[in-house]
């Protein structure tokens, strides 16, 4: 298990100005991170945020007969976009088709089995030869398959849910029953999306819906203010 930097939450406290209740300043900004174990084998979980991404490397080999697959899954509240690798730059947002589930993304198989043909003894006027027997490999088919057949190396698109849908992307090389995590990262603000490999946010204070510039809080707070003192003219000229 691959425990990633936690998520950044929007504060949700508010602050006090002239009586009235106002939400703190949200930061925006990307969180990264890097998986440098290289490649593997077998089952790993990648956790990114809240994002819950398995990864399954798996060989089988019995000579002429092999079958190598790298697939990938989701846990709960994480949701991908299938099909092929996505190149740099490629901007993961609610524009995209997304789903759940397990994806083969590389196959590569063959089938058969060996053959064997048994010995035999020639002989000739004065003395006999014996020829061993000998195996022999014998294919029956082969083939490829997988989203990531056409090419191997690229990004995974993914969000997850925490309060609201969080995008994110990891690198990602697969090969023969295994596979290559390299960087990932993942927009700390909801709703926002990313480009597949920048370290660049596409967030900014405008994007935090709901929170206001740190002048429109001045301004709110005045007219807060304002209003309570007019209501208590108004309260005093009827007494």
């Amino acid at each position: 298990m691959n425990s990633s930097v936690p998520l950044s939450r929007i504060a949700s406290a508010g602050l006090a100005l002239g009586g009235l209740a106002l939400p703190q300043l949200a930061t925006a900004g990307l969180i990264t991170g890097n998986d440098a174990a290289g490649f593997r084998t077998g089952s790993f979980l990648l956790e990114i945020g809240y994002a819950d991404l398995g990864f399954n490397g798996t060989s089988y080999t019995n000579y002429p007969a092999y079958d190598y697959q790298t697939a990938v899954s989701t846990g709960a509240g994480t949701e991908l976009i299938f099909g092929a690798a996505l190149a740099a730059g490629t901007l993961i947002d609610a524009s995209e088709s997304y789903g759940s589930g397990t994806e083969t993304l590389y196959q590569r198989w063959q089938s058969g089995y060996m053959g064997y043909t048994p010995g035999y003894t020639s002989c000739g006027r004065y003395s006999c030869w014996t020829y061993p027997g000998y195996s022999y490999p014998v294919v029956t088919g082969s083939g490829s398959g997988g989203a990531w057949l056409g090419d191997t190396s690229g990004y995974l698109g993914f969000r997850f849910l925490d309060d609201g849908w969080h995008y994110g992307w990891a690198e990602l090389t697969v090969s023969d029953g295994s596979f290559d995590i390299g960087d990932w990262a993942y927009e700390s603000v909801a709703g926002v999306g990313v480009e597949a490999g920048s370290r660049l946010s596409l967030a900014s204070a405008q994007d935090v819906q709901g929170v206001p510039e740190p002048g429109s809080l001045a301004l709110l707070a005045l007219g807060a203010t304002g209003l309570a003192s007019l209501r208590k003219r108004r309260a005093a000229r009827l007494h």
